[in-house]
């Protein structure tokens, strides 16, 4: 796809290590602005556009959506965040400018947080296909998996701190946790309380998994827990795991919650607090019908978040838009 790919926009300002940081110079920003003004106003006349998908906004702001509606293109701005790149009283009024949120949860943010723009909800679309398994994973022992960036506010801890009670008690388990960190001395504590607990041996820290190797590591995991203590705007990989015939453990958080019913096609327990996160993972590995159950379950509900759906809904809102100009 690179070939079809432009990599000129320049942006207002960078990301270091998580923490934004904008531009200073009042001129430099007014520059790159024109800059991108030009390109995407030449971009759409050059390709004749009938639509313009947008997508993450940050450090580029509205100047894009404003200059595809001064041309006379509909636009669908695909958010996954809770604010969509620009302050409220920037908001273009056009009605042919949709927003589509990635949740309910996250369209409720973005009204909360003061924009009026007409909000669809367009769940992110997974490839279902390139996780699913015909066979469904072997239950008999709990082979955990956690699959995020490995820091404080994904919740790695609460899961290892729940590994421990499973330990104590003699539950039989093991347990992949993938992820990249960007806080060293968090990962060593993590590898200093499995030590301490005596579970060390149990738990394996796989690092940075590309889709392929996330794929391979569902494929030999039973159960995915997602312990975020953040409010997520989605959470492609609870559908992903879900497809691959898992059982998926989640805190809920902000979107999460809309993807797995309790007890229904997953668990869910109350985020940060680990000892309803230890029963629920003791109650899989002492209850196979409960765990044979969500596992049926999973994959049905998994369909209901695949590509083919999010594709349907990104043409109707077009159509709809395009109708309208």
């Amino acid at each position: 796809m690179e070939r079809s790919v432009s990599r000129e926009l320049r942006l207002l300002g960078t990301w270091t290590k998580g923490i934004p940081s904008s531009v200073s110079d009042p001129k430099e920003v007014e520059a790159r602005r024109r800059h991108n003004r030009r390109l995407v106003k030449d971009a759409l006349q050059t390709t004749r556009a009938d639509f313009l998908l947008a997508g993450n906004l940050d450090f580029l702001g509205a100047d894009i959506v404003n200059v595809a509606l001064e041309a006379g293109t509909p636009v669908l701005h695909a958010l996954g965040n809770t604010a969509p790149g620009y302050a409220p009283q920037e908001q273009p009024v056009s009605p042919r400018y949709r927003i589509g949120s990635c949740s309910q949860w996250n369209a409720s943010m973005v009204i909360k947080n003061g924009y009026s723009v007409r909000t669809e909800v367009l769940y992110p679309g997974a490839r279902v296909d390139r996780f699913f398994r015909f066979f469904l994973p072997e239950r008999g022992r709990l082979r955990i998996c956690f699959a995020g960036l490995v820091m404080p506010f994904k919740g790695v801890h609460i899961l290892v701190e729940a590994l421990a009670k499973l330990h104590q008690a003699g539950i039989d388990f093991t347990a992949e946790i993938a992820g990249e960190t960007t806080d060293p001395q968090f990962l060593a504590n993590l590898h200093d309380f499995a030590r301490k607990t005596g579970m060390a041996d149990k738990i394996k820290y796989t690092g940075f998994l590309d889709r392929k190797a996330l794929s391979a590591l569902f494929a030999r995991s039973n159960v995915l827990v997602f312990p975020s203590l953040v409010e997520e705007g989605f959470g492609i990989s609870h559908v992903e795991a879900l497809a691959a015939g898992l059982v998926v453990v989640s805190s809920g958080t902000g979107g999460a919650r809309e993807i797995i019913r309790d007890e229904v096609d997953g668990l869910l327990y109350p985020s940060e607090n680990v000892q309803m996160l230890a029963e629920k993972l003791h109650a899989l590995a002492t209850k196979p019908e409960l765990f044979a159950t969500l596992q049926a379950a999973s994959q049905r509900r998994a369909s209901e978040f695949a590509v083919e759906h999010s594709v349907h809904k990104i043409e109707q809102c077009m159509e709809e838009l395009i109708a309208m100009s």
